[in-house]
C-alpha cells in the first residue's frame, strides 16, 4: 500500500502541469508577489487533497500489470490524462469532488481487470 501511495503522486503533479498549461507560467505574479505567497499554502493544501484521488487508478493499474503489460500501459495512457482533467473539474466541488470524479474515471481500468481475471480463471479451469 505504501508503494501505491507514492505512485499516486502522478495526480497532483498532473494537476500542476495542467494548471501551467492553462494559465501559463504566471500563476498570480501579475497580482503581486505578496498575494501569490499567501496563496501558496492553499495551493499545496489543495494538492494534498488531490493526492488520494489517484489511488483508485494507481491500484487498478498495479493489479493489471501482471496480467497484461500492454493493457496496463494503454489504460494508463488513456485514463491518467482524463483523470487529471476530471480531478480539476471535481476540485470545483472540493476534495470529495476530486475523489469521486477520479474514482469514476478509474472504473474502466477496474472493469478491464475484472474481465482479464475472469478470462484467466476460465483458461485455468479449462487447462486443469
Amino acid at each position: 500500500m505504501r508503494k501505491t501511495l507514492f505512485l499516486s503522486l502522478w495526480l497532483p503533479i498532473g494537476v500542476v502541469i495542467l494548471s501551467v498549461l492553462r494559465f501559463g507560467r504566471d500563476p498570480g505574479l501579475s497580482a503581486g508577489l505578496v498575494p501569490m505567497l499567501f496563496s501558496l499554502p492553499a495551493m499545496v493544501f489543495g494538492l494534498a487533497f488531490a493526492w488520494p484521488g489517484g489511488i483508485p487508478l494507481t491500484r487498478a493499474l498495479e493489479r493489471l500489470y501482471p496480467l497484461s503489460r500492454p493493457v496496463t500501459y494503454a489504460c494508463a495512457a488513456v485514463l491518467a490524462p482524463i483523470t487529471v482533467g476530471a480531478a480539476t473539474i471535481g476540485g470545483l466541488f472540493g476534495p470529495i469532488g476530486i475523489w469521486i470524479y477520479a474514482g469514476i474515471v478509474s472504473l474502466p481500468a477496474w472493469l478491464v481487470l475484472w474481465f482479464l481475471q475472469r478470462r484467466a480463471r476460465a483458461a485455468g479451469e479449462a487447462a486443469g
